[in-house]
Formats: C-alpha cells, sequence, structure tokens
C-alpha cells in the first residue's frame, strides 16, 4: 500500500531540521517545555497534547494523527489529584480521533481511528487496537495483543512478523510527508 504525498509547507507545519519532526501549526502543544518528541515524528492538524498536565515523550517515527488528543493519566494519591507522565515508545501510530490517557504504550503500537484508551492503561510493544475500541480504566495489553470492541476484548495474538510490517508502515507515513527539505529546496546552511 503507498499514500499519495502530502506537500508539506512552512506556512501549516513547523520541520524542525536537525530531528525532521513535522509538526502542524493547527495542532495544539500546552507546555511544550514537558513534551518531548523524537526525530522524525509526525503531529498533524488539530492534534492536543496536554504537557501542562504531565510530561509526555513521544520516542522516534511516531504519528499523532488529526484530532488526537494525548493527555497524561491523573491518579488520586492521599486525596490529591497527580497527573503521572506518559511514555511512547518509537514507531506508535495514533490514527485520527483516538483519545488516549495511558501511562505507557510501548513500541510498534497501532492506535486505531477514534480510539479511548482510559486512564493508567499500559500497552505492551507491538499491539493492535482497532478503531472505535475502548479500554478502561487501567487496562493491561501483554505485547503482540489485537484488541477491539467497547469495552475493547483481546481478540487474538499477533504474529512476530507484525513488528517488521508495522515499522514498516511507520516509515511509509513519514516518508508520504513531501518538506522543502526532503525536495532539496532548502539549504540548512
Amino acid at each position: 500500500m503507498e499514500f499519495a504525498p502530502i506537500q508539506v509547507t512552512t506556512v501549516d507545519y513547523i520541520i524542525t531540521a536537525a530531528t525532521g519532526n513535522i509538526i502542524n501549526r493547527k495542532s495544539k502543544l500546552f507546555d511544550i517545555d514537558n513534551i518531548s518528541v523524537g526525530g522524525q515524528c509526525i503531529i498533524e492538524e488539530g492534534a492536543i497534547l496536554h504537557g501542562d498536565y504531565a510530561e509526555i515523550e513521544l520516542g522516534l517515527n511516531c504519528y499523532v494523527g488529526k484530532g488526537v488528543q494525548l493527555a497524561p493519566t491523573a491518579k488520586q494519591i492521599r486525596g490529591s489529584t497527580v497527573h503521572l507522565p506518559m511514555r511512547v515508545g518509537d514507531h506508535v501510530i495514533f490514527e485520527e480521533g483516538a483519545v488516549v490517557r495511558a501511562l505507557s504504550i510501548g513500541s510498534n503500537t497501532y492506535i486505531g481511528k477514534n480510539a479511548v484508551i482510559g486512564p493508567q492503561c499500559i500497552i505492551s510493544e507491538n499491539c493492535f487496537i482497532e478503531e472505535n475500541a475502548t479500554l478502561p480504566l487501567g487496562t493491561v495489553l501483554p505485547p503482540f495483543s489485537l484488541v477491539r470492541g467497547s469495552p475493547a476484548q483481546i481478540e487474538s495474538q499477533l504474529y512476530e512478523s507484525f513488528t517488521e510490517l508495522h515499522q514498516d508502515l511507520s516509515f511509509r507515513y513519514y516518508r508520504r510527508y513531501q518538506t522543502p527539505l526532503s525536495r532539496g529546496s532548502i539549504s540548512l546552511k
């Protein structure tokens, strides 16, 4: 499967030359000092990252689709609400409209369109969460889980080849964004 190229301009996107991140200017990153974005990540229009709650760390080659909301989880500790950091591994794809409040998401994970990941969830590496799935509070997914439904249930275990296939998919997501750098029209001098 090949994707149609998306022409990226500096009018619509912030392009970081050093790390290759592509961030839509119509996304909302609250308290950017608490948001760490690995290299070759894409954050699309309407995405909201709540660094104002707690730290959010995205690994390498992540895709945050249109309207995705990433908000660190809240937990009651001795009568006070505390927000805990959100850690996201490498090659994680968040499709359009996903709402995520997880503690951690392992590498090579796919979160489908309009999926809802509840507070305090821990998603291991190499998981596939289908569109419209809802993971309730505190769900822990083992590696290679295929999840669907509301409330979500593990339907089957993915093959080990999922890792390589998913990484290839995340690279193809990134390569479809044609930046001035990739087209050779900007000098880094």
